[in-house]
């Protein structure tokens, strides 16, 4: 594994939990513009959710 695996497993845990904010994922990971505010745009594309993962979403709706 390597450094920015790791990273990307991180942040992508996080927001997957959903119990994480954003912008608190994107501090943890060091994504902050220059003056130290979260740096949300770039945390996304850690926390994007992938085909399988939404298809998953889709199948768990409890219908009535």
């Amino acid at each position: 594994m390597t450094p920015h695996q790791l990273r990307h497993t991180f942040c992508h845990e996080l927001g997957e939990r959903g119990k994480v904010p954003l912008d608190r994922v994107a501090l943890l990971a060091g994504h902050t513009t220059a003056s130290g505010r979260p740096r949300l745009e770039t945390t996304v594309r850690y926390t994007t959710p992938s085909q399988e993962e939404l298809e998953r979403a889709v199948v768990a709706i409890e219908w009535e």
